[in-house]
């Protein structure tokens, strides 16, 4: 038994020095990755830097550019026991606080939940569905 894992170990280490993967390096389903996760990121906030993105925001975080149809979002909540009051209330806070979320909708089939969620989210009875 002591020898099948021996060999076994040999054999990956036979085939790490063959592809070039060692430390620092690894394989997702067959291809050779050998750039580090560290490195990857050192690259990629090096390309956020170069590309202005930090210009686009002011102190407050904002963008500088005008409102656009895209800047909401409308947001539905379908199953609204548990967690998802948590989300609820989250985004309401939100939405008052930046006001780039809209509470849209709310879908449960427990009436209880229903009412509450409706309640919790602050939108009208005609936004309240039942499927």
């Amino acid at each position: 038994m002591l020898e099948a894992i021996e060999l076994k170990k040999a054999r990956r280490a036979a085939a790490r020095r063959r592809f070039g993967i060692g430390a620092g390096a690894f394989k997702i389903r067959g291809y050779r990755m050998t750039k580090t996760r560290r490195e990857f990121l050192k690259d990629a906030g090096a390309i956020a830097a170069a590309t202005g993105f930090g210009k686009r925001l002011e102190s407050d975080g904002r963008t500088m550019r005008p409102a656009g149809s895209n800047d909401r979002i409308r947001v539905g909540f379908i199953g609204c026991g548990g967690r998802m009051n948590n989300h609820i209330d989250y985004l309401k806070l939100r939405a008052q606080e930046r006001g780039d979320v809209e509470l849209a909708a709310v879908c449960e089939i427990y009436e209880k939940r229903k009412q509450l969620a409706r309640e919790r989210a602050g939108v009208d009875e005609r936004s309240v569905h039942h499927d």
